[in-house]
């Protein structure tokens, strides 16, 4: 008998350390951490969103479901989370992107397509510079979407980062709804050389983006000549070749 309460008291240490450790919870839902599916919990109108960060670590984001206080007691406690609020921010942010693409889908705006001129804007980079239709009118622009979950966006920066020198005289602006807090490491890291436009969802839903990585090529005069979503080498190499010719043109 005191060798099963032994080993009872073992497993019950070892789950209790399981987040003192650093292990992350496999489930956010309704805005709490869970180890396990809490019981009781209805299959309807739910939706599972796959969030990572930087490191290539995983929760699934349960959302469309309300939970009750019973089943919140159960939950983790946040404190013992890593990066608690960081995974709250980012699955609201993903939502957010999801009922973008759905209002849109429902209201028929197409994506942004080559050969339509852009809308009027206005956004500050990190740094505070104002960049808007003036400011880029002139120059080809290139706007690179990207967010710190998407590990191919992360991966190209530091390839794409070498139009830069190629194309001296393009703006380059990769956008992101993460706070400059939440790139400035990656941003670092990658040596990504884009004027960072930071905790933004203008541009997003302007040009109804809800794919990454997706890269937009606007000439001199606000027209869109190439969008590619995803990246490759090949994707790479035609957006490179479009934005030298574009720059080039008079």
């Amino acid at each position: 008998m005191r060798k099963i309460l032994l080993a009872v008291f073992f497993v019950l240490c070892v789950s209790v350390n399981t987040f003192a450790d650093g292990k992350l919870p496999r489930y956010l839902i309704d805005g709490c951490f869970f180890n396990e599916l809490p019981s009781g919990m209805s299959n309807e109108n739910r939706m599972t969103i796959t969030l990572s960060d930087q490191d290539g670590n995983h929760i699934w984001a349960i959302k469309g479901v309300k939970l009750t206080d019973e089943q919140k007691r159960k939950a983790v406690k946040k404190e013992d989370v890593p990066n608690a609020d960081f995974w709250i921010k980012l699955a609201k942010d993903r939502e957010w992107l999801i009922e973008m693409n759905k209002a849109n889908s429902m209201s028929k705006k197409h994506n942004i397509a080559e050969g339509d001129t852009i809308g009027q804007f206005s956004v500050k980079d990190v740094d505070g510079h104002v960049w808007d239709n003036a400011s880029t009118k002139g120059h080809a622009l290139v706007l690179n979407f990207w967010y710190i979950g998407c590990g191919p966006c992360i991966k190209e920066m530091p390839e794409i980062s070498k139009w830069k020198d190629e194309c001296p005289d393009v703006n380059f602006l990769a956008v992101t709804y993460n706070s400059f807090d939440e790139i400035k490491n990656i941003v670092k890291r990658q040596n990504f050389s884009f004027t960072q436009i930071a905790d933004n969802k203008t541009l997003w839903e302007m040009f109804n983006v809800f794919q990454t990585p997706t890269t937009i090529l606007i000439d001199k005069d606000g027209v869109v000549r190439k969008v590619t979503i995803g990246t490759n080498d090949y994707k790479l190499q035609e957006m490179l070749k479009a934005i030298k010719e574009v720059s080039a043109a008079r």
